[in-house]
This record gives structure tokens, C-alpha cells and sequence, in this order.
């Protein structure tokens, strides 16, 4: 997806710093969430650990506002970062990290379910 955002990035840009800036985040955000829900996913799968999906849910949103982070911040620098950096650096960051917590949530940590509404 970045490498497509970067081949229009004079386009892109003008809509980023237009009137249109939050529907392009917007949409940002939804082919995001999508990767970051399936690598929550994966992640699961591969550890063959039941998550609930509350603890999914909680994950998908701390996760998807570090990605747009850096989406955000990659649009403001003007786009200078390559797609294959920031790509390599998000997975690999973020696949140690969304493994780790998984591990850990499932360490019979319990849920204060007085905390839900």
C-alpha cells in the first residue's frame, strides 16, 4: 500500500494537507486496521493461544494508533521514509510486541471486569 501512496505522492499530499485530510486518514485507517486485526490474528494462531476478543479488541486499538502514528508522521515529514522502511520496521516491531502480549494476557492474567461498562 505504501509503495502505491509514494508513486502519487504529490497528489497524496495535496489531499493530506487539504480539507480532505481526515478522509484520507480515515481511510488509512481502515486498510490499516485490517492488517493490523489479521496480524493479531496470525499472531494467535500461531502461538495456538485462545484470545478473547475483548483483549482483541483492546490490542486492534492500542496497535492502530501506533500505526497511524507513523503514518501520520510519514505524511507530515513530507513522505522522505521509503515504504520498505517504515513496512519493515512496523512488522518487525510489531510482531515481537503483539506476540509478547498475547503470551502475556494469556499468563492467566485476569480481566478487572469492574472496569467494563
Amino acid at each position: 500500500m505504501l509503495e502505491c501512496l509514494t508513486l502519487r505522492r504529490t497528489d497524496l499530499l495535496h489531499v493530506y494537507h487539504s480539507s480532505y485530510q481526515g478522509e484520507l486518514l480515515q481511510l488509512l485507517g481502515q486498510f490499516g486496521s485490517g492488517l493490523v486485526r489479521r496480524g493479531i490474528d496470525q499472531c494467535a494462531l500461531d502461538l495456538n493461544l485462545p484470545v478473547p476478543e475483548q483483549d482483541k479488541a483492546f490490542m486492534l486499538s492500542l496497535y492502530m494508533n501506533a500505526f497511524m502514528g507513523v503514518i501520520w508522521r510519514w505524511l507530515e515529514d513530507g513522505m522522505v521514509l521509503t515504504p520498505s522502511y517504515i513496512s519493515s520496521r512496523c512488522e518487525a516491531v510489531m510482531h515481537r510486541s503483539i506476540r509478547g502480549s498475547l503470551s502475556q494476557l494469556n499468563r492467566g492474567q485476569t480481566v478487572d471486569n469492574s472496569a467494563l461498562m
